[in-house]
Parts: structure tokens; C-alpha cells; sequence
């Protein structure tokens, strides 16, 4: 190789080595660039954040202030600054600053949020007729069935005033909740005398289990017996419980960026979650499709023999009503999950949170125990269907969600099930012969409406714990009429803070305390404080919960069950004490849950 040749090639090394040298450079100024561009949003963020605390944005059209927004995120921002706090506890946060009745922008879609007993009562005696519709949201089709079926998402019409006067009717006047009074004693009844049965059998007495979800295995077996005529944890199609259907929902419900971002964001964020809400859709309506199918093949066969039993449940009423049935299966499925879902999950999240403070307060659990001594026998017999006199905790449900341990779990074999479990055989089709359960310490629904400190802890936790804290939301019933005439924004969505009024200062005295004394005694609050909690935590006006009787009649029996019945303690191998019980919180699809579920000790209580 010559000198000219050798000079060419270290020329040719050099450039190579210069244009590594270069790229790496670039990837490194790259990076510096992202970061730095990064820190400084960041800053900025944080400057205008609090440049901005306290500060309102007011309309000029008289609107009610708003915090200061940004592009395509509108408000949210506000609720990523004040993490860890969850979502209503943020906004109320902010409606400390900003006034009780806040605008807030989620993504490019306006939204009010009341947030005080007062400013909530102004607003809806003005406005409520106004926001007695549901806003649109694009899972309703996806995974429900759409805008225009059911009673809880259903928009504001004919057909929803009459499937809710029908479901009233049917399920929640004090005649009908007192004619089922029996099926929520048998429930209540059988739960508590396996969990004794459990407990006698073990080795040191006791049982330990999930609250939650023994509670929501009472709940929903007396929602699963009054609309169906099954419990809810038996297995029904493609093997599967509607516990667990329901359950398969919930995690499904993801709220969609179509709804609130611009047409070119919202759909591409929404492909994934899309999918997965139908896919789901399809498999939940398969399930619907074959309970209907089964039940119009009996009711047929029934009514051909003149045997009028399958008329006698919510689903049998529902198909046996030519207007109803005018409205479309749809609407029957809808109607169906409104009534099983809520119910269910509402009531059983009430119960774990009153029973985690009656814990943490020893002496109002002790108070709570002496009236229910009072009022109800020592022993009573309890006559019940002989098919149902088998343990319901051993179902598969049961088994894998209630006990954490057992000493005895040939107590809790499937091969104990009978037959009838399967979900082959509804209840009213089964015989009628009857057997004694001697519950422990039998209550009934008679005994516990005459109970006002029972009454009263059902209502303090649903002050400091509503199981759906921003109440369901609510849309314009005339948009174009009503926006131009109020100066409400033409898609403006109203929330309920029902978590801020509960702790509204002006209204409750010690509002973070667990004190159920404050709905008894006689004061000049009194009617007031009771008057507040019969609608808030169930919603007000035209879209209040039809099913608050039931749900409180349900909530009330299964407490006082539960108090009387055992001794409580949480796990020794817990560090915390039953002072220190973790109380925080947990936001769900489904309500507004303990973020640590409680699991307690449970051994039968000797009553004196």
C-alpha cells in the first residue's frame, strides 16, 4: 500500500469516527433537549398552579367560577396536582377555593359540581327539573344497552318514568319489601348459622373472613331471590355466577377519552378499552339471553298446567306485562343489571364500612348491642324451606371469596352442595316442606324497624362513607332551551358531591367523627340532619334511588345479624390495633370501597 493510499484510508477512519462521535452527540443533546423541555413544563405547571390557588375564574356571563384550565385537558390537571387525594375528596378540595358550586372541565366537556348542603339546596329547587336526564357516554353502548334502557343511565322519557313507576311497584313499596320479608330473614338467617356451624367445628372456636365480601354474599342472594328466583353466587349459564358476571362488568367500565377529548384524540386513546367493553358486552348478553330463554320456557309450561309460581319474582313480573315486554328484551336485561348491580354492590360496601366503625368505636358497637338484646328473643326458631337448609358458604363463590380460614374445610366441600345449586331449580319451583333453623339469635324485619340506634349507625355511615360519592351524573332534559335560558353550557353534566356534604361544617358538628347519636337525639338539627340524609346518599329529586327502602331494610337486618350474633376482632396477625384501623379509602367502578378490606375474626356470641 503506498503513502497515498494509506493517507486516504485514515481519512476515510477519521470521518467514521467523527460521525459516531457526532451521532452519539446528537442522541445525548437529544436527550438533554427532552429534559430540559420536560423540567421546564414542569415548572411552568407548578408556577401557574400556584399563582392560580384561590384564585376564581369568574364568567362573564355570571357563570359560576372555574379553576383555570388548559387545552384538550381542560380541568383534569387539577385532579393529578392533588394526588393522593382521590377524586371527590380533590374536588372537594377545591371547592373550598372555587365556591360550592364549581364549573369544571373534564377534557373539552363543562360539568358543575355542588359541593354543600346549602348550595345544593338552592341549586335543585331552581334547577332540578332542568338536570332530571343522564348525560351521554359512549360505554353505555359499548358494554350496557344504550341510553334509552334501564332505570339508572336511562335519559329522561316516557318509557323511564314508566320502567321506573313499574320497578316501585313491583319491589319497593312497604307492602312488597314487607311480603319479602321472609327471604331476607332466610338469607341473613342461614349465613349466620354457617359461619357458627364453621365456627364450632374449628379448633379454637373462631372463623376468619372477608367482610366484604360476606356481606355482598347476603346482599346479592336476597337481590338474586326477588328478581330471579336464585341466589346469585349458584352457578347459572356457561358455569358462571351472576356475582361473577357482574363482577367481569365492573372491571370492564373504563371511561371513555371519546367523551371528553376531541373527535381526533378520543378514538385512537379508546381502541383497546373499546374492544375489551364489547367483547364483554357480547358475553353478558349471551348470559341475559339464556336466563330469559330458560324462564319463558318454564312460565309457558307453567301457565299451560296453571301453575302460576313463576309470576311470583320481579323477572316473572317483568315478562308477564305486555307493556313492559312492548319495550323490547333490551330493556328487560337493562332493567335487570340496574336493580341486581346496585343493589348488591351499594349495600354490601355500607355494611363493611359501618361494621369497620363500629370496631374502631367500641362503646357505639356496645350501645348498638344492648338495644338489639333488648328487642329480640334469646333463641327463636326460624322456619325455613327444607332445600334451603344446606351451608350457602360452600359454594364456589363462597369458598373462594368469604373464608380466609378454616380448620374444618370439609364444611365448605362442593360435595355438601345438593343438586339443586347448580341453578337447575328456582326457588318457587322447589316443594314446600319446611325445617326448623334454630338461629343463634334469629332478627327480623319487624323487630329492626323498631331500632333507632340501629337506624341511626346505618345513617352516620352513610354520611362519612356514601357508596357512591359523586352521585350518579345527571344531564339537561332540553339542552337547547334550557342552556340559553339559564346559561348553562349545552352539554354541561352536574355532579352531587354527597362526600363534601356529608362533612359540611355548617351543617354537621364534629363532621369527622363517627357519632350516630346525631340522628336520635333531639335538637334543633334534628329534622334537618334526617331530612338531608334520607335523599343525599340516595340521590335526590327525580333520579333519587327507587330502591332506598329495600336497600336500608337489607343494610339494617344484616348489621344487626352480624352485631348480635358474634364476638368481632381483627387478626392477631395484623400489626394494627382495632384504634388504628386502616380506614382509608379506594375508588372503584363500582363505589367507593376500604383500600384495605376488612377482615375480622368472628367467633358466636353468648347473648344474656
Amino acid at each position: 500500500m503506498d503513502s497515498r493510499e494509506h493517507d486516504a484510508l485514515q481519512r476515510k477512519q477519521r470521518l467514521a469516527l467523527l460521525e459516531c462521535i457526532s451521532s452519539e452527540q446528537m442522541v445525548v443533546v437529544s436527550m438533554i433537549s427532552s429534559i430540559t423541555v420536560i423540567f421546564i413544563l414542569h415548572h411552568v405547571i407548578c408556577a401557574l398552579a400556584y399563582r392560580s390557588k384561590g384564585r376564581k375564574v369568574n364568567d362573564v356571563n355570571g357563570r359560576p367560577p372555574c379553576p383555570w384550565r388548559i387545552p384538550f385537558l381542560g380541568n383534569l390537571h387539577h385532579l393529578f396536582l392533588l394526588k393522593p387525594l382521590l377524586e371527590h375528596q380533590a374536588l372537594a378540595h377545591l371547592a373550598r377555593q372555587y365556591g360550592p358550586i364549581m364549573r369544571f372541565y373534564l377534557g373539552s366537556r363543562p360539568a358543575l359540581f355542588v359541593s354543600n348542603y346549602a348550595a345544593a339546596q338552592s341549586f335543585f329547587q331552581a334547577n332540578e327539573r332542568h338536570f332530571a336526564s343522564r348525560p351521554y357516554f359512549k360505554f353505555y353502548d359499548w358494554l350496557l344497552y344504550g341510553h334509552h334502557n334501564g332505570v339508572a343511565f336511562s335519559s329522561y322519557s316516557p318509557r323511564w318514568k314508566k320502567m321506573r313507576r313499574f320497578c316501585i311497584l313491583q319491589l319497593f313499596t312497604p307492602q312488597r319489601i314487607m311480603s319479602s320479608s321472609k327471604i331476607l330473614e332466610e338469607e341473613v338467617a342461614l349465613v349466620v348459622n354457617d359461619v357458627c356451624r364453621l365456627c364450632k367445628s374449628s379448633e379454637d372456636g373462631s372463623v376468619s373472613v372477608n367482610v366484604a365480601h360476606l356481606a355482598h354474599l347476603v346482599v346479592s342472594n336476597i337481590m338474586g331471590r326477588l328478581t330471579l328466583s336464585k341466589r346469585m353466587c349458584d352457578t347459572h349459564a356457561h358455569g358462571e355466577t351472576l356475582i361473577d358476571m357482574f363482577k367481569r362488568t365492573n372491571d370492564a367500565i373504563v371511561p371513555a377519552m371519546t367523551d371528553f377529548l376531541p373527535p381526533i384524540l378520543g378514538p385512537v386513546l379508546d381502541f383497546k378499552s373499546k374492544w375489551r367493553m364489547i367483547q364483554t358486552h357480547k358475553h353478558i348478553d349471551a348470559f341475559w339471553t339464556l336466563i330469559l330463554e330458560d324462564r319463558r320456557g318454564r312460565q309457558d309450561s307453567a301457565d299451560a298446567c296453571g301453575d302460576h309460581w313463576s309470576h311470583a319474582d320481579f323477572l316473572g313480573a317483568l315478562l308477564s306485562d305486555k307493556e313492559v315486554m312492548e319495550l323490547g328484551d333490551d330493556n328487560i336485561k337493562a332493567t335487570l343489571m340496574d336493580i341486581l348491580g346496585a343493589g348488591s354492590e351499594t349495600s354490601s360496601i355500607t355494611i363493611e364500612w359501618a361494621m369497620a366503625e363500629l370496631l374502631r368505636n367500641p362503646g357505639c358497637l356496645s350501645k348498638l348491642r344492648n338495644e338489639l338484646d333488648k328487642s329480640c328473643q334469646q333463641e327463636d326458631i326460624l322456619h325455613v324451606p327444607a332445600h334451603l337448609s344446606f351451608p350457602i358458604l360452600g359454594s364456589r363463590w363462597a369458598r373462594k371469596h368469604v373464608l380466609l380460614s378454616s380448620s374444618s374445610p370439609s364444611l365448605v366441600s362442593s360435595s355438601r352442595f345438593p343438586s339443586s345449586a347448580s341453578g337447575t331449580e328456582d326457588f318457587e319451583a322447589c316443594t314446600e316442606t319446611t325445617s326448623s333453623l334454630r338461629c343463634p339469635s334469629y332478627v327480623s324485619c319487624s323487630q329492626v324497624s323498631q331500632m333507632p340506634y340501629l337506624r341511626a349507625v346505618i345513617k352516620e355511615t352513610l354520611r362519612l362513607h356514601p357508596p357512591v360519592p359523586l352521585l350518579i351524573p345527571r344531564g339537561l332534559s332540553a339542552p337547547d332551551e334550557v342552556a340559553e335560558q339559564h346559561g348553562f353550557e349545552d352539554e354541561a353534566i352536574l355532579f352531587l358531591n354527597a362526600w363534601a356534604i356529608g362533612r359540611d361544617e355548617e351543617v354537621w358538628q364534629d363532621p369527622e367523627l363517627f357519632k350516630p347519636e346525631r340522628f336520635i337525639n333531639e335538637g334543633s338539627n334534628s329534622s334537618r340532619s334526617s331530612s338531608i340524609m334520607r335523599t343525599l346518599p340516595f340521590g335526590t329529586g327525580r333520579r333519587r334511588c327507587p330502591g332506598m327502602p329495600l336497600a336500608m331494610c337489607i343494610m339494617e337486618l344484616t348489621l344487626a345479624a352480624f352485631a348480635r350474633n358474634f364476638a368481632w376482632e381483627i387478626p392477631t396477625i395484623e400489626t394494627q390495633r382495632t384504634a388504628e384501623l386502616d380506614m382509608s379509602e379506594k375508588s372503584g367502578s363500582a363505589g367507593t370501597h376500604k383500600a384495605k378490606p376488612l377482615e375480622a375474626v368472628l367467633r358466636p356470641r353468648v347473648v344474656r
